[in-house]
């Protein structure tokens, strides 16, 4: 492996040699999702609200925000986003339900 080689190249050569991937290249380094989340966080801050909590993003909505920006979203882009908004919704509860039992 060269000098300067990236911590992936390096993985990549470890599972190369051995034939077990490693953990870390299961998921995408997050430089190369980082326009999703800019792009998720953009749809999100309109995002409607519910009698008690705040509404899952809907297809819709994700329509609504490539129309308004221009934006052109591949499907597993949107898919992505979608994912990504269960995740926020997740942490969202998870910290209303922390404060509550402070």
């Amino acid at each position: 492996m060269q000098s300067g080689a990236s911590i992936r190249q390096h993985l990549h050569a470890a599972w190369r040699a051995t034939g077990d991937k490693p953990a870390q290249l299961e998921t995408p380094p997050v430089g190369a999702m980082a326009y999703l989340l800019e792009w998720f966080r953009d749809a999100a801050s309109g995002r409607q609200s519910g009698y008690a909590e705040p509404c899952a993003l809907a297809w819709g909505e994700i329509q609504a925000w490539q129309a308004l920006t221009g934006t052109r979203l591949e499907p597993w882009q949107a898919v992505v986003m979608r994912k990504l908004d269960h995740l926020w919704l997740r942490a969202w509860r998870a910290g209303r339900e922390k404060k509550a039992a402070e």
